[in-house]
């Protein structure tokens, strides 16, 4: 019987790495897509910009707690300090539209960098913005070493950190699975708006999440999961594509 359920296992195993592999390829198609519509404009002098802006503190990112997909938590008051100052720095950006996640702490640090004078009929929602989905890992303290390294996460934590791509909870790849919502929102949401010449959107306003947020750089630029927090100093707060 063991033997047996071992077989199995083994292929999970592969199905799940056949799975993988299959992804990577559509992440390269989907690089060689991005970099064609990317050139695709009419007036190569028309200076267009997209700006990738991670929400504020918020009360999980204060009290340690992972956070994922989860709407639990809100703005801090340092968070709402922190949008402001973004405000400020942004201010004199001629955004013409805003592409914001649902979740409370990005809606919120939205609103704060729109501010009163632009139009919210130029802000749109997208659920394909939300944080990356962490399933069980969502509500736990990261503090609580014991819990997370030493009980039934043990070998996931680990993944995380030193192998994202390899990354599976609760029956899901969380990072491979971003990894795709990112190149949907290239896809579907960003180039429809930025190319679409009869919307006349030279300025994009994006606001999300730390890991979202990576994933949209990285398939940007061509590169896998395996990338995750590779880009986490460099678009920890705000990023600016030109």
């Amino acid at each position: 019987r063991s033997r047996g359920l071992g077989d199995v296992y083994k292929r999970q195993q592969q199905k799940q790495q056949q799975k993988q592999q299959q992804r990577q390829k559509q992440q390269r198609k989907s690089h060689h897509f991005l970099c064609k519509c990317s050139s695709s404009t009419k007036k190569d002098d028309e200076k267009k910009s997209i700006i990738f802006v991670r929400h504020g503190q918020s009360t999980w990112n204060e009290r340690g707690i992972i956070q994922g997909s989860s709407d639990e938590s809100v703005l801090t008051e340092l968070g709402e300090t922190q949008a402001r100052r973004s405000f400020e720095l942004l201010k004199r950006e001629k955004f013409d539209y805003c592409l914001r996640s649902p979740l409370q702490r990005a809606h919120r640090t939205a609103e704060v960098i729109w501010g009163e004078e632009r139009s919210k009929d130029k802000m749109n929602t997208i659920h394909d913005l939300r944080e990356i989905d962490l399933y069980a890992f969502q509500g736990l303290d990261k503090n609580d070493k014991e819990t997370i390294e030493k009980r039934e996460f043990t070998n996931a934590y680990a993944q995380w950190k030193t192998a994202p791509e390899k990354f599976e909870v609760s029956g899901h790849f969380p990072v491979v699975e971003l990894w795709e919502r990112g190149d949907k929102c290239w896809k579907e949401y960003i180039f429809p708006l930025v190319l679409d010449e009869t919307k006349s959107i030279n300025s994009l306003l994006v606001v999300a999440h730390n890991a979202v947020n990576q994933s949209l750089v990285g398939n940007a630029l061509g590169v896998g999961p395996e990338y995750l927090e590779g880009f986490y100093r460099i678009i920890a707060a705000l990023l600016k594509f030109n």
